[in-house]
C-alpha cells in the first residue's frame, strides 16, 4: 500500500443551504455565514446487538444490526441571519414592522432545509457532504463575551424521509450523501 499525503480537508469547511446531486456544480447555494472554530460533521450508527443465549456478553462477527444513523453538523456562527434562524425554529414577523429592524419569533411549523459543507481537499476539487432535511433541534442561543465576538451554536441534526416499503424491508437511505474527489483527480 502506497500512502499519499494529499487526501486530507484544508482548513475549515463552509455550510450551505441547499442541495446538490453533482458535486462539481455548487451554483445555487446560499452560504450560511462565517463560523468560528470550525465545522464538525458526524455520521454516527445505531448498532445494535442481538442478544443470544452463549454469547457470554461478547460482541460476534454477523451478530449485530444497523438500525440507522444519527448525522449531524455543528459549528459556531458569527452571522446571524434568517437562514440560520429559519433552521432553529424562529420566522420573520410580517405582521408588523418597526423602521430599520426585521421582526422574527420562535415558530412551531417545522421546515426542513438540506445543508450543504464543502471541505477543500488538498489539491483543486473539493468534498461534498449533503445532509438531507435539517434542523437545529437546540435551537438559537447567543454567547456573548467582553472582548470578544458574539457566537451561536448551529447543531443540525439530518432526518429520515418516512418510506414505510424500505422501513419495513430495513431502510439503507441514511439522509447523508458524501462525495469524496478520487485519487487521480486531486
Amino acid at each position: 500500500m502506497v500512502i499519499t499525503l494529499k487526501r486530507f480537508v484544508l482548513d475549515a469547511c463552509t455550510i450551505y443551504l441547499g442541495t446538490v446531486t453533482d458535486p462539481t456544480n455548487l451554483e445555487g447555494l446560499t452560504e450560511l455565514g462565517l463560523t468560528n472554530g470550525g465545522v464538525n460533521v458526524n455520521i454516527v450508527p445505531d448498532v445494535r446487538e442481538i442478544e443470544f443465549d452463549g454469547k457470554r456478553g461478547r460482541k460476534i462477527k454477523d451478530m449485530s444490526r444497523v438500525l440507522g444513523y444519527e448525522v449531524s453538523v455543528e459549528t459556531k456562527g458569527l452571522e446571524i441571519n434568517e437562514e440560520i434562524l429559519a433552521l432553529s425554529l424562529i420566522k420573520k414577523d410580517t405582521s408588523e414592522t418597526v423602521a430599520g429592524y426585521t421582526k422574527f419569533i420562535p415558530n412551531n411549523t417545522i421546515e426542513y432545509k438540506d445543508l450543504v459543507v464543502v471541505g477543500q481537499m488538498h489539491g483543486s476539487k473539493p468534498m461534498v457532504v449533503v445532509l438531507k432535511n435539517c434542523l437545529n433541534e437546540e435551537g438559537f442561543a447567543l454567547e456573548t463575551s467582553d472582548s470578544s465576538e458574539g457566537t451561536f451554536t448551529l447543531k443540525a441534526f439530518a432526518n429520515y424521509d418516512y418510506d414505510p416499503v424500505a422501513d419495513v424491508n430495513g431502510t439503507n437511505n441514511a439522509p447523508v450523501v458524501i462525495y469524496v474527489p478520487e485519487e487521480k483527480q486531486i
